[in-house]
């Protein structure tokens, strides 16, 4: 458990021990799109519209991870799509540019022309899926041995019809032999359809052979799924793994709904109108701005034009069924909310029948007749439907007593929910058992951006539109933090924090008045609760990710969302946590900004030549890491430098993925948690000479801008030496420097006589008042004019008597190493 307020430990507090609980296996959501190569015909998409369709899944249905649909030979530009879904390709494919970090997996129906599966696997794919149409088929052992061969982890998924010679316990065995750790066992599949039986004895054949499977590979040990059959075909022994169309979209196994459903609709269209399909998707994500209420409002109720003010409210009432400008939740949050009550109620009533929450939870689940029972009765002639056993149990107690497998992305969906319920039962002792450091009066929270007016007790926020209203700052500072503000007296759609511009952590409202409190460790990680209760934040449509981690220094706001005419806010309190190493602000001299994607071994590197600098006090030195957490082991590197050299002190400036490639965005969000009086701006492939700061404090105070007089571009060799500790900087500078390697320093300086180009430039903090990075996409050109700039209005840059290295990764862009060797 993290413990971020330890100061506030006491006897009574419960310890680690006994709050410890089992691993828990828990009933997780599917996470998994799909996207098709091509479509039923076999015509083939192209690459930038299976880009954008890969990007819809990441953006509108928020998938962690995606299955890539191929019948036939596996197209060479699969490799290139994975490449784009992992970001190891800038750019890549056509114009798209900002990458999906999002794995992917490859579908295939085994055909016999294998791919190179090592290569795939280098490239990111996170495992396979075998849908043969013929389980006896050759090429599926084949496939399973290479699968092996590359170390690439295998899901199978098997159909009817099968052979007079198919023995379900051999096939099972040959899945066991090859580590297969789940199998689904499907009637139907709209993607890959099958033909009916011949007749009614055959029908009943393949019903005995599909339960005979799926009892054979729960023997070996294998989690087992088996859909498209009513439950009255179903055998005892395989009723709690069985289900239609509702359990498949309930069973983390399987697919999220709105992605699958989708690549139903655009599988049966041409590749030209599915690609209009998929940008016009894409393209709805656009705001409509508005008139601010700050005005309207004020000179409507400042000056008792009530009338004037109760007809608008209704017509803004009348108006937000349009749903014009209003901004809607991700319905996979909404729905897991929804799940967890309805999973509690059930458990309550002893698994009985559910109320109005979710439809597809009712008891028997499969007990009507269906667009799926009608499939099984074309496909089965003969065989009738009939009602489901009565001690049939419900899709959820099924789900919960099978043995199910967890792939490492929803490993983490497991561990990052053991994490909530701990910081959950940490954030309510604080603010039960403890002061807060920071209680605000009644009128010191208003509303920022709309319009307010003082009450005993509460600040009253109006708005006529729908959008977000954030109040004035509640809490500025550094993790750890909890912060509390009740609201009421209206309603919202949302409500919760807001950090900085760009994340959002807020839930829906249910009643008229809620207590929220946004608990943040000093890691990072965070937890909303709504009543004392943690909520899953709310993630909208196209618009906000969530990250998994805060930054160091954060700016909390209160934030709602889609106002009902007015509301009341209530009583701010924050608790400031004991640092775990905590550092004199006041004294920091030098901030370093680093702005890491994909870069996590270099900037190891880097950061330890920081904390060997000679000549200056590690506490006087500060690091600002600006990245997207998740995509590499970037926490990892910086958890590791906390702990071996506490006196540096190191700030994390998390983004979210749309922002991954907007260093110019990040760098000027970033530079507001600077306070040394000279900022180096740094790339997370460059090592500094060892008395870098030492020299720019011998500066004068006329000088306000500087940079080394150039960069030595190590090898491939070097390089692994320093990225496995073989080779030390701060005490072989000089080997390294005239060691192999190209000479870009001195008189072979890039950039020309006066402007230093962008992987080391050296500002007074004061500076960044009047220059600013230059906030394009791709960043080409902004660090160029962003020394221009400087040189326009600070005077000639200083170059100091020594270069820098520049570790090598395997090209000239900076957004990521091609290779973390």
């Amino acid at each position: 458990m993290t413990e971020a307020f330890p100061e506030q430990m006491t006897a009574e507090t419960p310890s680690a021990a006994d709050t410890e609980t089992p691993v828990r296996k828990r009933l997780l959501l599917p996470v998994r799109g799909l996207v098709c190569a091509h479509n039923r015909r076999g015509k083939p998409h192209k690459e930038r519209d299976l880009a954008r369709w890969l990007r819809l899944n990441r953006v509108l249905h928020k998938t962690d991870k995606c299955d890539f649909l191929v019948h036939g030979p596996v197209p060479p530009l699969f490799g290139s799509l994975l490449r784009y879904s992992m970001a190891s390709a800038y750019g890549q494919p056509g114009d798209i540019k900002q990458p999906l970090l999002m794995p992917l997996s490859l579908r295939t129906d085994c055909p016999g022309d294998i791919p190179d599966l090592a290569a795939l696997k280098a490239d990111g794919l996170l495992d396979i899926l075998l849908a043969p149409a013929d389980a006896e088929a050759p090429a599926v052992q084949a496939w399973l041995d290479a699968a092996a061969a590359a170390g690439i982890p295998v899901r199978v998924q098997v159909q009817p019809p099968f052979s007079a010679s198919f023995d379900p316990t051999t096939f099972a065995k040959r899945l066991a032999a090859a580590n297969v750790p789940v199998l689904t066992i499907v009637n139907d599949d709209p993607f890959q359809p099958r033909p009916p039986c011949t007749d009614e004895t055959d029908a009943h054949r393949t019903v005995d052979l599909m339960n005979a499977l799926a009892e054979a590979a729960q023997a070996e040990g294998i989690e087992t799924n088996l859909y498209g059959l009513p439950l009255a075909f179903v055998s005892k022994a395989n009723t709690g793994i069985a289900g239609g169309r509702r359990r498949f979209f309930l069973d983390h196994q399987q697919y999220h709904k709105a992605s699958y459903e989708l690549a139903e609709h655009l599988t049966k269209a041409s590749p030209r109108m599915a690609s209009l399909a998929v940008a016009a998707y894409l393209g709805r994500y656009t705001s409509i701005r508005n008139l601010p209420d700050e005005f309207i409002l004020r000179w409507i109720i400042e000056g008792d034009r009530h009338a004037i003010y109760h007809a608008l409210v209704i017509l803004a009432k009348f108006a937000r069924r349009w749903r014009l400008w209003r901004f809607t939740p991700d319905q996979r949050a909404k729905h897991e909310e929804d799940l967890a009550r309805a999973v509690a109620r059930m458990k309550e009533n002893g698994y009985g029948p559910l109320g109005p929450e979710l439809d597809s939870l009712h008891t028997p689940p499969e007990s009507i007749q269906t667009a799926q029972d009608r499939a099984f009765e074309r496909l089965m002639p003969g065989l009738r439907v009939e009602t489901a056993p009565a001690d049939a149990p419900s899709i959820w107690k099924g789900l919960e007593s099978q043995h199910k497998h967890y792939d490492r992305i929803d490993a983490d969906r497991l561990e990052e929910d053991d994490t909530i319920r701990r910081l959950a039962e940490e954030a309510n002792h604080t603010v039960q058992a403890f002061p807060p450091d920071i209680e605000f009066s009644y009128d010191d929270i208003r509303p920022e951006n709309a319009f307010g007016v003082r009450m005993p007790g509460a600040y009253r926020w109006h708005t006529l539109v729908d959008r977000e209203v954030q109040s004035v700052p509640i809490y500025q500072g550094d993790l750890p933090f909890t912060v509390q503000i009740t609201v009421g007296g209206g309603i919202a759609d949302f409500a919760g924090f807001s950090i900085w511009d760009a994340i959002k952590i807020v839930c829906p409202m249910e009643a008229f008045s809620h207590v929220f409190i946004l608990h943040a460790a000093g890691d990072g990680r965070f937890v909303l609760l709504r009543d004392g209760i943690p909520v899953k934040p709310v993630q909208f449509e196209g618009q906000f990710h969530t990250p998994r981690r805060l930054p160091t220094y954060n700016e909390v706001r209160a934030s709602l969302w889609n106002i009902n005419a007015d509301i009341c806010t209530q009583t701010p309190r924050v608790w400031e946590g004991k640092k775990r190493h905590p550092h004199d602000i006041e004294r920091i001299r030098h901030s370093v900004l680093i702005v890491s994607t994909r870069y996590a071994r270099r900037l190891q590197a880097v950061l330890t030549g920081i904390a060997h600098q000679e000549g200056v006090d590690l506490r006087d030195i500060e690091v600002i890491v600006g990245y997207v957490p998740g995509i590499d082991a970037t926490d990892d590197v910086l958890n590791s430098i906390e702990a071996v050299f506490p006196d540096l002190r190191i700030v994390r400036s998390p983004f979210p993925e749309r922002r991954m490639n907007a260093k110019g965005f990040i760098i000027n969000q970033s530079l507001k948690l600077a306070n040394g009086e000279w900022v180096t701006l740094l790339d997370s492939d460059i090592v500094l000479p060892k008395d870098l700061f030492a020299r720019l404090d011998q500066l004068p105070a006329e000088t306000h801008f500087a940079a080394p007089q150039g960069r030595k571009m190590l090898t491939r060799d070097v390089t692994a030496g320093i990225l496995l500790g073989e080779a030390r900087p701060w005490t072989e500078w000089d080997s390294l420097l005239h060691g192999p390697g190209e000479e870009r320093y001195g008189d072979k300086r890039e950039g020309g006589p006066n402007a230093p180009i962008g992987f080391c430039q050296c500002v007074r903090r004061v500076c960044f008042e009047t220059v600013k990075y230059n906030e394009y996409e791709n960043f080409e050109g902004a660090d160029w004019e962003f020394a221009c700039s400087m040189l326009q209005h600070f005077g000639n840059c200083h170059f100091l008597e020594v270069p820098v290295l520049h570790l090598d990764h395997g090209g000239s862009q900076w957004y990521g190493a091609t290779q973390q060797q």
